[in-house]
Parts: C-alpha cells; sequence; structure tokens
C-alpha cells in the first residue's frame, strides 16, 4: 500500500520527489486552489495535513458506490461527514454521514454521480464535528468515469 505523507514535506524535497518521480499516485499534476489538500489516488491512502487519513477501498468512479473511510479521527469527534463538489459549479453537495466503524475510524459510502460536462476533477470535504464546532478540510480527488 502506498501512503503519501504532504504533510511533512518541504517545497525543495516536494520538488525533488517530484522531479524523482516519487509521487506517482500521489496527485500533483494539476495545481489546487489555495488550502485545498490533493489527493490523486484515495485507493492507496492519502494522509492529511491534520493528520488524518482517508482512503476508499477502490479509485473512485462515477455512478459506482465508494467504500470510503477516514482515520486518526480525534476520539472526541461527534460525527464526520464526506461532502463531494467541484469547484465552480453550480450543485449542490453530494454527501454521506460516515459511521463510527473502531476507535478514531469512520467509514460510509459515497455514490458520485455523472457531471454533464465530462468533468471529473471532484472536491470532497471532511467535516468533523467535535462539540460545538467543526473541522473542514477540502481535498482534490479525481474520478474516473465508469
Amino acid at each position: 500500500m502506498m501512503v503519501c505523507n504532504l504533510r511533512h514535506m518541504t517545497t525543495r524535497s516536494l520538488a525533488a520527489a517530484m522531479v524523482g518521480g516519487l509521487l506517482a499516485g500521489c496527485g500533483l499534476g494539476s495545481t489546487p486552489p489555495q488550502g485545498v489538500e490533493v489527493c490523486k489516488d484515495p485507493a492507496s491512502t492519502c494522509v492529511l495535513g491534520n493528520g488524518m487519513s482517508l482512503q476508499t477501498r477502490t479509485t473512485p468512479k462515477v455512478l459506482v458506490p465508494i467504500d470510503l473511510s477516514v482515520r486518526d479521527v480525534s476520539t472526541s469527534a461527534t460525527a464526520v461527514r464526506v461532502e463531494a463538489t467541484m469547484a465552480g459549479m453550480s450543485m449542490p453537495p453530494v454527501g454521506v454521514d460516515l459511521r463510527g466503524s473502531g476507535p478514531s475510524e469512520w467509514s460510509g459510502q459515497l455514490i458520485l454521480p455523472v457531471c454533464s460536462q465530462g468533468r471529473s476533477d471532484w472536491q470532497w470535504t471532511l467535516i468533523t464535528r467535535v462539540g460545538s464546532g467543526e473541522q473542514r478540510t477540502t481535498i482534490q480527488v479525481e474520478a474516473a468515469q465508469r
């Protein structure tokens, strides 16, 4: 299993890794908007800047159920949700409330609709609720067409 830990990479080490081809599958192809993390291949596990990790059982595809899990979630989290949207698209978010599936782990199933414009650049927002507050992490995820 490939693990892409982007939060510990400096600009210099990131550039060196890209030149060396070490980030194949880690998803640094297109530049995301500021504050958006990239997860090109969530089936290989993506470690997020907040310490949590996102993984899908298979490569995300539209109209196919995507089993996903989020690990290393704060034990004080009361709810975890994933919402999928596309940047610049006026559409209601597609989302799923995840269920606790073990210590610090939440899981669920998400189905992405087909984009009428043929786009596949999804932004998943991971919403973690702790007490009366919430933490939002936006992740750029590419989804294959059927």
